[in-house]
């Protein structure tokens, strides 16, 4: 019997992958493929075919089942993932794969505990789907990476701009700058469409990944711009206060559901980034030190390094960074010693920032 069933799930379950159009309708409320709601209702209607016959061994083999056809199926989804190219149509289907593998995660759960319910107390102890319930929610987790680059992807060319300023000769404040707009275009028309497709928590998880890598995307670039004028740091300081409202407050974040840990992270970050321009638009005289009082009032940590690179992004000549580090270096001691750098724009990387490792989607 379960090796007719077996014949008879794979060619069931291969025919609503191939048949599946990897679309819904925008009214559609589930918004997950129809393929995983017929095979879970496949799966539920032989499992009560069987188990109003027997409850044993052959019960206990039908879940073997389930498991196998479990694994195919996640296995398509995360093919699919890894296909998707860039396009508004290519990314709704990675959302449809988001909310599918999340329903797949959450039945398999569901089965467990039906299964258990009704298969002889001899078997109970072995069933389980750890293992497939974590592959789906690794899945969950792949196309929320997979969002992320793509959104990344389509805001490199405004990062591109940022970098290509020609920041040491600016020499008026005006609105925000181009690339500050074609950001918030971008942003303004993704987030939005990502919200309503998501569940809560997927969304949150989806903001506070973007966040991680977006800040520190904003610092490194900044540190690539090399010398800096005062009015362009002043420019520069209006655009990054401008990107933090843009990204911390509607349609960014909706006006329903616990946003306060990204919104806090990218206030903290952008904060880093607000005191490094600061000090740069503090107007330097030769011989002065000044630059190392507007310094350690600004930033916390005490940082050479972090110092040095502030000195060439204002151009300071050589001779004159001597007498400016001898003054910090003896601030320093006052203060109690160097401490740890906190500000990534001044730490060079050697390889553009990168979305962190996925883990527990739960714990988010």
């Amino acid at each position: 019997y379960v090796s007719e069933v077996d014949k008879l799930m794979k060619d069931r379950v291969d025919g609503m992958i191939t048949g599946e159009t990897w679309k819904v309708s925008d009214d559609d409320r589930n918004r997950v493929l129809s393929s995983s709601q017929d095979m879970i209702f496949f799966f539920k209607t032989t499992m009560d075919n069987l188990t109003s016959y027997t409850t044993n061994q052959a019960l206990f083999d039908l879940y073997r089942l389930f498991k196998k056809y479990l694994k195919l199926y996640s296995d398509t989804l995360s093919a699919r993932l890894e296909s998707t190219a860039s396009g508004a149509e290519e990314e709704k289907t990675t959302l449809l794969v988001i909310n599918t593998a999340d329903y797949c995660s959450n039945i398999t759960q569901q089965m467990v505990g039906t299964i258990q319910s009704k298969i002889d107390d001899a078997f109970k102890a072995g069933i389980e789907m750890e293992t497939e319930s974590s592959r789906f929610a690794e899945i969950v987790a792949g196309g929320v990476k997979r969002l992320i680059k793509l959104v990344m992807q389509d805001l490199q060319p405004a990062f591109d701009i940022m970098r290509a300023q020609a920041w040491e000769t600016w020499d008026c404040v005006g609105d925000h700058s181009s690339y500050v707009s074609k950001m918030q275009t971008i942003v303004t028309k993704k987030f939005p469409l990502y919200q309503e497709w998501m569940s809560t928590i997927h969304y949150r998880f989806f903001l506070d990944t973007f966040a991680s890598t977006f800040m520190p995307k904003i610092s490194y670039t900044l540190y690539m711009c090399n010398r800096v004028s005062e009015v362009g740091a002043e420019q520069m300081l209006l655009d990054v206060c401008y990107i933090k409202q843009v990204i911390s407050t509607p349609p960014c974040v909706g006006v329903s559901g616990n946003f306060r840990r990204y919104v806090k992270y990218v206030q903290q970050e952008s904060e880093k980034v607000e005191m490094l321009l600061k000090v740069l638009i503090t107007p330097y005289n030769s011989g002065g030190t000044s630059l190392v009082d507007t310094y350690n009032a600004l930033v916390a940590e005490r940082s050479e390094a972090n110092f040095t690179k502030i000195m060439d992004m204002k151009g300071i000549k050589k001779q004159d960074q001597g007498l400016l580090l001898e003054a910090f270096r003896s601030r320093c001691i006052s203060d109690g010693g160097p401490g740890e750098s906190i500000i990534r724009a001044l730490s060079p990387t050697p390889a553009e920032p990168e979305v962190d490792v996925f883990s527990r989607i739960g714990s988010r």
